[in-house]
């Protein structure tokens, strides 16, 4: 061994031990007397054999989804932690797929004056879909997975109005131009081969951005704020749509009553939001949602953006204002609204809890705030739980991505999830 390599093993040795306090992994519980009051997943679902009623998981992606498969790590970590029985090699077969339909194609639907959708051809491609995944013991369910993807009604934005026509000015990003040109379903060319190439000439406007600059822009606005952006405006009717139908598809499961079902939402970022928002059902368009939700005592969020989101739902600002009916709240909603019926031998129902994953690193996640009646009592249980994702270097900086998404993968957030001591 080389002096010139003694060196760096030791200069990488210096560089571990100095970002070991934000190594990847770690966990901080803002109010440890509150979690000790919450009930693990894995002791919900040890609870199924005996209940007889099946843990039914809504998973939801958030921001820069690319693809179906978000709930894969999750899945992993459940294989591992809970009383399930896996396939072996970890690869999950569906259930089943289910497509939905949001209804006639919006022919006029346009932005900046092109249209979104052009062609019927186009409009299928955005139809949102959930897969379904279940997983047993000794032949009988106790655990349903329902990935909900809503990121294809997201594609055709982004791609012909934000990532296709930004390469000329932050620079190339051939990945996420490569997944618009995609033509293998369920993916769709949401660009031509001619704006492909043209896109892949590079930037033209001075030069393009900083190496880094142009890295952040592309990863966290163009394929992630865009979606907040997206979502927040009238898409958030085509949305709804998705979350009213995953939500009926998920509460006709073996033909059960809801009372039948134990009901768990676990949700990243802007899916949250988008649950939260389907629940409230202000326009009456969401009753499904809105029921499914009242029955389920248990949310996991992962990287939480309804501080930032709500900011754009202010109430009361007067009738000439043209505002959509402000959301009085999202998880207030939730939290103070109606709950299911309690099943025949049921005990008392659970208090609802929310379990917040947040990594200090990340620039797109809150806290979420305690949430009381009107009489100052608690509402429900609330836990902000702070992880980190990814290596936080010399406390300078971490991956941005990996740092909002990377929670599902994190074996530190499983473990907590499903009660596994030795955290």
């Amino acid at each position: 061994m080389t002096r010139w390599t003694i060196a760096l093993r030791l200069l990488a040795a210096c560089v571990w031990l100095l970002s070991g306090s934000a190594l990847a992994g770690s966990l901080k519980i803002d109010d440890p007397a509150a979690f000790a009051r919450t009930r693990s997943l894995g002791d919900l679902i040890a609870g199924a054999k005996i209940s007889g009623r099946p843990v039914h998981i809504v998973f939801v992606h958030g921001i820069h989804a690319t693809g179906p498969g978000t709930a894969s790590k999750f899945m992993r970590g459940l294989c591992r932690y809970a009383p399930v029985d896996c396939p072996k090699g970890g690869a999950f077969e569906r259930t089943e797929r289910k497509t939905f339909d949001l209804g006639p194609r919006p022919a006029g639907a346009a932005v900046m004056n092109s249209l979104i959708w052009p062609t019927q051809d186009d409009w299928t491609a955005s139809q949102t879909f959930v897969d379904r995944y279940e997983f047993g013991r000794a032949g009988q369910t106790l655990v349903v997975v329902d990935e909900v993807n809503w990121w294809p009604l997201l594609f055709p934005l982004k791609c012909r109005f934000i990532v296709a026509p930004d390469a000329r000015l932050s620079g190339v990003d051939k990945k996420d131009l490569g997944l618009c040109l995609d033509n293998a379903p369920p993916y769709h060319p949401w660009i031509t081969e001619a704006e492909y190439a043209a896109a892949l000439q590079g930037p033209k406007i001075s030069g393009g951005g900083a190496l880094a600059n142009a890295s952040v822009k592309q990863q966290l606005v163009n394929w992630g704020l865009a979606d907040s952006v997206i979502t927040l405006g009238p898409m958030r009717t085509l949305v709804g749509r998705t979350m009213e139908q995953a939500f009926a598809y998920a509460a006709a499961f073996h033909g059960m009553a809801l009372e039948d079902q134990d009901f768990v939402v676990v949700s990243e970022s802007l899916g949250s939001f988008a649950v939260l928002d389907a629940a409230a059902n202000q326009a009456g368009e969401t009753p499904t949602a809105r029921a499914v939700m009242g029955g389920a005592a248990d949310l996991y969020f992962f990287a939480n953006q309804l501080s930032l989101l709500e900011l754009a739902r202010i109430t009361d600002l007067g009738d000439d204002a043209g505002q959509q009916p402000g959301s009085g709240g999202l998880l207030q909603r939730w939290a103070r609204g109606p709950r299911r019926v309690r099943a025949a031998g049921e005990p008392a129902l659970r208090p609802r809890q929310i379990i917040a994953f947040s990594d200090p690193s990340d620039a797109l996640t809150f806290d979420v705030p305690r949430l009381l009646t009107q009489d100052g009592s608690e509402a429900a249980i609330v836990v902000n739980v702070y992880d980190r994702n990814e290596f936080d270097w010399f406390g300078l900086i971490a991956d941005p991505v990996k740092a909002h998404t990377g929670h599902s993968g994190n074996d530190a957030v499983l473990r907590l999830m499903f009660g596994v001591k030795g955290r």
